[in-house]
């Protein structure tokens, strides 16, 4: 549960970040974009659209050793996110327009910082320093076995992944 606390603190300042950028003319009709973070319910009965949302699919813990010269310090535990960007609209222009704005914003943003953020459930703290946000090369056919894993149809994404959270206890 508690690297859950932890991904869920980073998706919820990436998510911060791409609504507060959202551009007017993409709120705005024909449009009306909106910016979420998804699970796997809203990515198969999303009413609202078009949205652009963010969904985790993987997060693991890092071995030290992959850290090279700087290794975690002694009760840190390294977290890596896998998410999707994901764009969902009926029409089919409007959801390249959402993912080609989404694929700009999350390069102008390769950088997310959290200063310090307490679990109000466990004796828990998220430590968030320069996480890395980047583009995942993953190949399609391994794409499309994350989505027939979360039992929806394909949905016009691109992965990334968000190297640098620690957990610290």
């Amino acid at each position: 549960m508690t690297h859950a606390l932890a991904a869920a603190a980073v998706l919820r300042e990436i998510v911060s970040r791409l609504s507060e950028s959202l551009p007017e003319e993409l709120k705005e009709p024909p449009f009306n974009a909106t910016v979420a973070r998804l699970g796997g319910k809203s990515l198969r009965e999303t009413a609202e659209r078009p949205v652009l949302g963010l969904y985790l699919y993987r997060f693991r813990t890092d071995h030290p050793a992959s850290h090279g010269p700087t290794p975690p310090l002694a009760g840190q535990v390294p977290l890596t996110l896998h998410c999707l960007l994901v764009a969902l609209a009926d029409d089919p222009d409007v959801e390249t327009e959402l993912m080609n704005w989404g694929m700009r914003q999350m390069a102008r943003m390769p950088i997310v910082t959290l200063e310090h953020e307490t679990s109000p459930h466990a004796d828990l703290s998220v430590a968030l320093v320069k996480a890395r946000i980047v583009e995942d090369d993953l190949p399609t056919e391994t794409l499309m076995q994350i989505w027939t894993a979360m039992r929806t149809d394909y949905r016009l994404s691109t992965p990334y992944v968000v190297h640098g959270l620690i957990l610290s206890s």
